[in-house]
């Protein structure tokens, strides 16, 4: 892969567009330097050459490291009604949320697949 601009520039790019959020989908300016930090060394040996060394470090103001950059939703995208159904058929071939029913289970398939 051939980058379009440096290094750091593209790993903080990364980084702000989610590889550097937390679990609550959040991008700090601490998790942000962190997320460079470890990735700049990784993508000069990727993508300059392999003995290419690039070390970045931050200067950071305690009152700014847990300032907030960006905001990412985590949370599951909703199911459309045909996986749904999948999902529920799914459950009663295994049996994990009722006891096992197959001719339950084709009902929802065969309803999920008209949709």
């Amino acid at each position: 892969m051939k980058l379009h601009r440096g290094v750091f520039f593209h790993s903080a790019i990364e980084g702000l567009g989610g590889k550097a959020a937390n679990g609550e989908g959040v991008v700090t300016w601490g998790s942000l330097a962190g997320y460079v930090t470890r990735r700049v060394p990784l993508g000069a040996a990727e993508f300059v050459s392999a003995g290419a060394d690039q070390a970045p470090y931050a200067t950071e103001n305690p009152a700014s490291i847990n300032a907030v950059l960006a905001r990412y939703d985590t949370r599951p995208a909703p199911l459309s009604p045909a996986e749904r159904l999948y999902r529920e058929a799914g459950d009663l071939i295994a049996g994990t949320s009722a006891r096992i029913d197959h001719y339950a289970a084709v009902r929802k398939l065969r309803e999920a697949s008209q949709m």
